[in-house]
């Protein structure tokens, strides 16, 4: 396939050339408020030798969507914010990508939460509505890359965090560990409806322990935020006794 074919131009332009990311051919159809979407049309560079998206294709995409999201967080005037640089990065496989890759799932649905009204104090300003989407898009960001159903952690554990499920069971309601080994707090159910302070969901993201600490990676510290809004969801929901 002719690289000049490759070589499109979206909607936007890149704020600085990344001659790697044009010789993908990856698009920039929106950057703003913290977020952005890519596509690219995949072709047979792309492929890996089961004929479906190479995984340093998607990583890449991954990549500089990200870098385009945080550069507009931090603009001056109309100009894209300074360069970042990634330090880490991780991602989960789930599905082979063929076709056009959007960055995003077909069936996500609406956008994400805007996490910045929980980080300037609006928690308690949530609706009930607001609240739900707020925490269980939490947990799709921070920890359904593990528990989902294709997932290690999720197929060990039968904890899936991921935004589809719809499974009350599965998303931990007064449902025992099924692997958590001496991470429990000394808890006895992931979720207790009304008690988020015997949710052993809640005390894995507040312990600092090694080994207990949740999500397992990318941290050191609780995210008190984060946490918050996660006991606030867990005290809004109606009492239940898990027996």
């Amino acid at each position: 396939m002719p690289a000049s074919k490759r070589k499109r131009q979206g909607p936007l332009h890149f704020p600085v050339r990344i001659p790697f990311v044009e010789e993908l051919g990856l698009e920039l159809w929106h950057a703003g408020d913290g977020t952005s979407e890519l596509r690219v049309d995949l072709d047979e560079a792309h492929l890996n030798s089961w004929e479906v998206a190479h995984g340093g294709v998607l990583m890449t995409l991954l990549d500089v969507a990200m870098a385009q999201a945080a550069r507009t967080m931090h603009r001056d005037g109309e100009r894209f914010g300074p360069s970042v640089v990634t330090i880490e990065m991780k991602t989960t496989f789930v599905h082979p990508a063929e076709g056009l890759l959007t960055g995003l799932p077909a069936d996500r649905g609406e956008p994400t939460f805007d996490f910045r009204r929980i980080e300037a104090g609006e928690l308690a300003t949530l609706s009930a509505e607001e609240l739900d989407r707020a925490a269980r898009d939490y947990l799709d960001v921070n920890c359904a890359h593990c528990h989902n159903p294709s997932g290690v952690q999720g197929q060990t554990s039968q904890l899936f965090l991921n935004r589809q499920n719809t499974d009350r069971f599965r998303l931990g309601v007064c449902k025992r560990p099924g692997s958590a080994g001496s991470g429990t707090g000394g808890l006895t159910y992931d979720l207790v409806p009304g008690s988020p302070e015997e949710s052993i969901l809640l005390f894995r993201m507040e312990t600092e322990e090694v080994g207990a600490m949740m999500p397992l990676l990318g941290r050191s510290v609780r995210h008190d935020e984060g946490v918050e809004l996660i006991r606030a969801w867990i005290a809004a929901m109606p009492a239940e006794t898990c027996e």
